[in-house]
């Protein structure tokens, strides 16, 4: 195989590129009409832009995820993932625990780190934070709260170097603690100029009665510790902060306590401190008995417009019996009054496991809310689950995604992210920790489909797979031939065409795509069909060189107006990396 020449001695070669494609343009137009003939429609759908699955039975990848921005400075901002059921390799039990970053632009996983004790959970919760540590890199937490440390079951916190993908501290509570059921990003709240911690538990002095811990992410000292008011309240299952609500200049806090009883039994609560005094500044109470009001929390930005981000509160209805079809509330973040309530669809669907606030979604002005269903079904897929972007206005939906099969729990997690298809909008990451038999799935769906897409981003070089690929342009490019090109050397600066520019650099692969268009990708070649949208395949048989092992592979489409003889546009390009 020879390597990929330059991008300057591929210049004569692209323009030959050219004056072939037009030719086969020209040869195969003809043929390629009947393809057109008779094609119906096919309606318009938002399609994920990155999938990678777990590899573990079991390992519930997906169980938690959040993004932490762009890790190996390529632009495009990574994924990080907990499978908390991994068995892991070391062999020392059950439950041990992994989590993953996972690289956004191509799947790879740019470090695997596993748990180190039986049943410790490790990865039962992940967050992204700032640059903790002043090396110019964003960091991460990852938690681990059946870990014995301090005492029997006291959890831990772990928090890594994005650069390094090395532990900078772990910060443990006490026994019984189970420190590390929820963590999140609270800003700066001690006035250092770097992000703090808040950890949840559900231990404390009286049986789970829940605590919340609040550390310095500069030196790693405690802040702050909050103990639920008794037993079995489990106060700290859902933390968060990062906002000022009460105008004092200090970031604030908001806790969950979904089994508090004052309305019922763990009807729930959700309580806001201040992040300057450690004070509440107000609690809100779930409705009735088993509504856990309080098991998820987000800040959602300024529903009502007067100048304070809200707060968005989950209540699932699911222990210690369903007994319901779930709900959520949207809080005033100034006063702690109900602003919306928005329920479930169907009883046992989990609604409002997890909420996420994802900010003005579809720029009317209003922040919306992301909310995972993970146990409602679709069709004959039982328990596939549901995410749903809801108007901040009026909480109907704005796009909702499915899983794709039984028992897939797809809206487990889920959380906003980066920019994963350099689009210039914010996409999210959603778990489904029971596809594939508890192996577990995360999904990148993104605010706008881009015209390419891939249904994995990964492809085995030691068994037979097929990787689907899907089409979709404006309707006006109906009818005109279509070129899947590919290449090995990446993406940047690209190639002009014509009036177009293909976002890939010409190599061998690019010369093998062209001579041979259906042979690594089916239906590579062709005439968009009425409706616009195409679907190609990309296989592999095996045999290859592990040398090829985390070879990535880009793809896009180039259009050809067959009448006219001229390039007319290209789509984004896709990544795949060659795995064993």
């Amino acid at each position: 195989m020879k390597a990929p020449a330059s991008s300057h001695s591929r210049s004569s070669s692209w323009r030959a590129f050219a004056r072939g494609a037009l030719f086969v343009s020209c040869a195969v137009a003809p043929a390629l009409c009947a393809l057109a003939v008779g094609a119906t429609s096919a309606q318009t759908s938002t399609r994920p832009i990155g999938v990678f699955p777990g590899n573990e039975l079991p390992g519930s990848c997906g169980y938690t995820v959040d993004s932490v921005g762009d890790l190996d400075g390529d632009g495009f901002a990574e994924v990080i993932a907990g499978a908390p059921e991994s068995m892991g390799t070391q062999n020392i039990g059950s439950w041990v625990g992994r989590a993953m970053v996972i690289a956004g632009r191509d799947g790879r996983r740019l470090c695997d780190i596993e748990g180190t004790q039986h049943q410790g959970r490790f990865g039962w919760s992940v967050r992204g934070f700032g640059d903790l540590d002043g090396d110019g890199v964003r960091d991460f937490a990852i938690t681990a709260p059946q870990e014995t440390h301090t005492g029997f079951r006291s959890g831990a916190v772990y928090i890594y170097s994005g650069k390094t993908f090395t532990v900078l501290r772990k910060l443990c509570g006490s026994a019984g603690d189970y420190l590390g059921i929820s963590v999140a990003n609270v800003r700066d709240v001690d006035g250092d100029g770097v992000d703090d911690i808040l950890a949840g538990g559900h231990g404390g002095a009286l049986t789970n009665q829940g605590v919340a811990m609040l550390w310095s992410g500069k030196t790693g000292n405690l802040i702050h510790r909050f103990l639920g008011g008794a037993q079995g309240d489990f106060l700290g299952h859902a933390v968060e902060g990062g906002v000022d609500i009460d105008a004092d200049g200090t970031p604030d806090l908001v806790i969950g306590v979904p089994d508090e009883d004052t309305n019922g039994i763990n009807s729930g609560m959700v309580v806001a401190y201040s992040g300057r005094t450690f004070g509440i500044l107000w609690s809100f109470h779930g409705d009735g008995a088993a509504d856990n009001f309080g098991h998820s929390v987000s800040f959602v930005g300024d529903i009502d417009h007067d100048g304070v981000a809200d707060v968005v509160v989950g209540a699932p209805q699911f222990l210690p019996t369903t007994v319901g079809t779930g709900y959520l509330r949207i809080l005033s973040g100034k006063t702690g009054k109900s602003l919306r309530r928005w329920a479930g669809s169907a009883v046992g669907d989990w609604f409002s496991e997890p909420v996420v606030g994802i900010g003005d979604w579809n720029a009317d002005g209003t922040p919306d809310v992301l909310v995972g269903s993970s146990r409602a079904s679709q069709g004959a897929k039982a328990q596939c689950g549901r995410a749903d972007i809801l108007s901040g206005i009026d909480g109907k939906p704005l796009q909702s995604w499915y899983g794709s099969s039984n028992g897939s729990w797809f809206g487990f997690s889920a959380r906003a992210a980066g920019d994963f298809d350099a689009n210039g909008a914010r996409d999210l990451v959603v778990g489904a920790p029971g596809e594939n038999q508890n192996r577990g799935l995360v999904v990148v769906v993104p605010k706008v489909t881009p015209e390419l897409t891939i249904g994995f981003n990964e492809a085995s070089i030691s068994m037979p797979n097929t990787l689907v690929m899907e089409l979709e342009v404006p309707k006006k490019y109906e009818g005109q031939l279509y070129f899947t090109l590919g290449s090995v050397s990446g993406r940047s600066p690209g190639l002009p065409v014509g009036p177009v520019t293909v976002p890939l650099n010409g190599d061998f692969y690019t010369d093998a795509l062209l001579a041979a268009p259906n042979t690594f990708v089916k239906n590579g070649l062709g005439l968009v069909p009425f409706g616009a949208r195409s679907t190609m395949t990309f296989g592999l048989s095996p045999g290859f060189s592990t040398a090829l092992i985390g070879v990535r592979i880009d793809h896009a489409v180039l259009l050809v107006d067959i009448a006219r003889l001229q390039f007319t546009h290209a789509t984004n390009a896709v990544a795949l990396r060659l795995v064993r």
